[in-house]
């Protein structure tokens, strides 16, 4: 008897489980139902809405949900949609009238974020139960470039639902570029509680590059790895490591979302080579150098540009920075802020060319302006030739350097060409090791005691030039004593033509020479190059002094050169030009 119950009471379970089958199938042939359930599930799972041009369920091979034209929105959410979609079921929840998928098929896809379009060719999502150890592989496109895509989560049950996270590991590799990233991730599209590590890896720049859709030349290889994690609504960045090319930097940071996000740096630069970094970075190539002293490539304001709508600082230090124009600072440490565009390295300091310097600089992107405050004892105006890759046989000439310039423009040839302030400099002793300059100013200055010289030995030389807008323009602009002579000279050096004119008479400091006579000089061509000259323009008077010269048995001559001894000692030339 009790045998023949459990018999009933079995075959009752199944002819209900039967009956409940045929109810749930046809319920879930349904259209209208597929379309509702589908629905729920994904308010459910994502917050958001789907819609459904057609959707259908299938028995062969397995049973699946099939449906085209699916899209799936969202309020501030990036738009999904897709060709078609195919969801395979779990069949003992479906005769329980319950519909649980094993894995999606989704094709022609594309999810669209940011003003970029992203499309997936195929892709594939497998879920354990209630979207626990779910694994996901794709194929994508992005701007025009394959980029193949492989995640796994542990439990998405919880997507959408606040504070809510799981551990998972997401990578994405494209040409020969790589980016994996891994650890707590946030489900519910925010960056609260995650920790995460990230290492991505770039044969060729031109490889991340592609990624965003940004034309470069192919160049060097780039690596870069942090952590990341969430602490009290900041993001921490850590253990921060950019390798490119040569070039290497170490650091942190710290981001606080918000209206106004802010940024804190701090890196740590080794031997970085300014013109090697832009070629690496798939830079075109300069022009070759001409006679000009600044090029006019356009410089990067859209860097600064592409701040607006962030704030915070930086704190950067150099072992070695090699400027563009081959100047080398080493242990340069830097403090900046910046606010929007507006980008204030407030301090720095370094050594360069034998000695220090210090100053700021404000950069506004906008408005492509500039403004540079610099102060700089010993250099070496030696060195300042070499390091710049010019040719003129200096020796010492340890220099004091004051700059407040301010400029505008698109490149740094119209940046020069528009600065305005004082740019003054001291120079002690130096010696130009030029045949040409030793001559004449032993022609000019020691002529009749038959001396000859292959140099010129500079005591001191003073450049004070007043610009406004490129040009520095009236009398004391340069002056220089040397063991011989001096020379004070007025004119005009305009940056925006590259050019210097600059005239004045060379005295000799002691015996009589041409000076006396014919001691004009005048001192004109390129900036980057200027030669010294006999101003012909002063022949007339010349021929006037030497005819007076003849007449009074040179007594004129003798005159002139004391006269110019004595002023040369009471108006030093190096100081007049400040004064």
């Amino acid at each position: 008897m009790n045998v023949r119950k459990a018999g009933l009471w079995t075959g009752g379970i199944l002819l209900f489980l039967i009956l409940a089958a045929f109810v749930a199938v046809r319920l879930l042939v349904d259209p209208q139902h597929l379309r509702e359930m589908a629905r729920d599930k994904v308010r459910k799972h994502l917050s958001r809405e789907l819609t459904l041009a057609d959707v259908k369920l299938e028995f062969s091979p397995l049973p699946s949900i099939h449906a085209v034209d699916v899209a799936i929105t969202g309020k501030d959410e990036p738009a999904i949609k897709a060709a078609a979609l195919i969801a395979d079921l779990e069949l003992l929840p479906l005769l329980l009238g319950q519909a649980k998928y094993r894995t999606v098929y989704v094709k022609d896809a594309t999810i669209e974020r940011g003003g970029s379009t992203w499309r997936i060719e195929e892709g594939t999502v497998e879920s354990g139960p209630d979207l626990h150890d779910v694994k996901i592989a794709a194929s994508l496109w992005r701007n025009r470039k394959p980029v193949a895509l492989v995640a796994q989560f542990d439990d998405l049950s919880n997507m959408g639902k606040a504070g809510q996270a799981t551990n998972g590991r997401i990578e994405l590799a494209w040409n020969q570029a790589k980016l994996v990233a891994a650890g707590r991730m946030p489900l519910d599209g925010t960056l609260a509680g995650h920790a995460i590590q990230v290492d991505l890896t770039a044969e060729s720049i031109r490889d991340l590059c592609d990624f965003f859709g940004l034309e470069r030349r192919p160049s060097a290889a780039f690596h870069a790895k942090f952590d990341a994690r969430d602490k009290d609504g900041h993001v921490e960045i850590s253990n921060l490591d950019l390798t490119l090319g040569r070039s290497h930097v170490r650091g942190e940071a710290t981001y606080t979302p918000g209206d106004k996000p802010v940024v804190d740096a701090r890196l740590a630069f080794g031997r970085i080579d300014w013109t090697q970094v832009y070629l690496d970075a798939g830079g075109k190539p300069p022009p070759p150098k001409g006679e000009e002293s600044f090029r006019d490539t356009p410089l990067a304001w859209w860097a600064l540009t592409g701040l607006q709508g962030y704030k915070g600082k930086v704190d950067a230090t150099f072992e070695t920075l090699i400027l563009r124009n081959g100047i080398q600072l080493t242990n340069l440490k830097t403090h900046s802020t910046f606010d929007g565009d507006r980008w204030d390295i407030t301090s720095f300091d370094t050594q360069l060319l034998g000695g220090t310097g210090k100053g700021a600089i404000r950069l506004v992107g906008s408005k492509k302006s500039a403004r540079f405050d610099f102060d700089g004892t010993g250099m070496l105006m030696e060195r300042w030739i070499k390091e710049r890759g010019g040719k003129a046989p200096v020796t010492g000439g340890p220099m004091t350097v004051k700059l407040r310039l301010s400029s505008s423009g698109e490149s740094f040839h119209d940046l020069v060409g528009s600065m305005s302030g004082p740019f003054n400099v001291r120079m002690g002793r130096a010696q130009l090791n030029s045949a040409h300059a030793g001559e004449l100013e032993a022609k000019l200055t020691t002529t009749f005691s038959g001396r000859e010289a292959d140099h010129v030995e500079f005591e001191c030389a003073s450049f004070g030039l007043p610009f406004r807008n490129g040009r520095a323009e009236g009398s004391h602009l340069v002056g220089t004593r040397t063991a011989v002579s001096t020379l004070l000279t007025d004119g005009v050096v305009d940056m925006r033509q590259d050019q210097v004119d600059l005239r004045g008479r060379m005295k000799g400091k002691r015996g009589v020479g041409l000076a006396a006579i014919m001691g004009d000089v005048k001192i004109i061509g390129p900036v980057k190059k200027p030669k010294m000259h006999l101003d012909e323009t002063k022949v007339p008077k010349a021929i006037a002094k030497g005819a007076l010269a003849v007449a009074t048995l040179g007594l004129s001559a003798v005159g002139a050169a004391a006269a110019d001894a004595e002023e040369g000692r009471r108006n030093d030339p190096c100081e007049a030009v400040f004064r």
